[in-house]
């Protein structure tokens, strides 16, 4: 177990405001309104939603760690609310709808998502996918953790959007 595995209650909930939301801290590097930032409508997670972002933001914490403690990670995706979702053109199953996915990018220009990637399945940490995505323009790892009800499947794979 990783040592930064801990959890802080955030008041709030139910799909309504989070007092304080934009300043709240889910782990060391990351806020909750970093990891619900979007441009495609309202985007408020559920009480269980933030409790399970805590979560996949502590398995973001071992990968900074890992490949880019100074630099650190930016977070392209993280929660998304059915609409925002549709929106983005998500599956309409996205772990991003229950607070179980960030898609991720290393800022530290010297390491590559495939480095990442690759280091995953040996990393300890228990998740359900870890998709290489690569665009037209851009690249990014989608980490997502099992959704509710569900087991971890470990699957690496990369996908090519067209």
């Amino acid at each position: 177990v990783h040592p930064l595995r801990y959890a802080l209650r955030v008041p709030g909930g139910q799909g309504g405001e989070v007092p304080g939301g934009a300043a709240v801290k889910l782990s060391p590097h990351f806020t909750l309104a970093e990891v619900t930032a979007t441009q495609h409508g309202e985007n408020i997670p559920s009480e269980e939603d933030i409790e399970r972002l805590r979560i996949v933001v502590l398995h973001a914490e071992v990968i900074r760690a890992e490949f880019s403690p100074i630099h650190g990670l930016a977070v392209t995706s993280g929660f998304r609310s059915e609409e925002v979702n549709r929106k983005v053109g998500g599956a309409p199953n996205s772990a991003h709808l229950y607070g179980c996915a960030l898609d991720l990018v290393p800022l530290n220009p010297a390491v590559t998502i495939e480095e990442i990637w690759r280091w995953l399945p040996t990393s300890g940490l228990l998740y359900d996918q870890a998709i290489w995505e690569i665009g037209k323009r851009s690249q990014w790892l989608h980490y997502g953790l099992p959704r509710p009800g569900t087991k971890a499947r470990m699957m690496t794979f990369i996908e090519r959007k067209k």
